[in-house]
């Protein structure tokens, strides 16, 4: 099954955390804000079969996070700032099978 987040703000939120997060099987779309934004987090970051897609912001932002990165079959189309921003990550950051286009920002 998928989950489908879409409200007024962040689609997902998750700051100033020392654990790791796994975002699996979600729709992330119509958001005000970011479709997922995490930042500040001292552990590991997987995100898989995802879609973030007409977001108001980016569809993924993750900023300082102090794990690895790991990205598969993530789709960020048509968000209105860029579809995947990583910043400052201190882990390995892996990709596979990502598409990122028409987003009116990168990617």
């Amino acid at each position: 099954d998928v989950l489908t987040m879409n409200n007024n703000g962040d689609g997902l939120h998750m700051s100033y955390s020392e654990g790791s997060i796994t975002i699996n099987s979600t729709v992330f779309s119509g958001n005000r804000d970011h479709g997922i934004r995490i930042y500040s987090l001292g552990g590991d970051v997987i995100v898989s079969d995802v879609l973030t897609t007409n977001n108001h912001d980016d569809g993924l932002f993750c900023y300082n996070v102090n794990g690895d990165v790991t990205l598969t079959n993530l789709s960020a189309v048509s968000n209105n700032d860029n579809g995947i921003r990583l910043s400052t990550i201190t882990g390995e950051v892996g990709v596979v099978e990502i598409e990122s286009h028409s987003n009116n920002d990168h990617g």
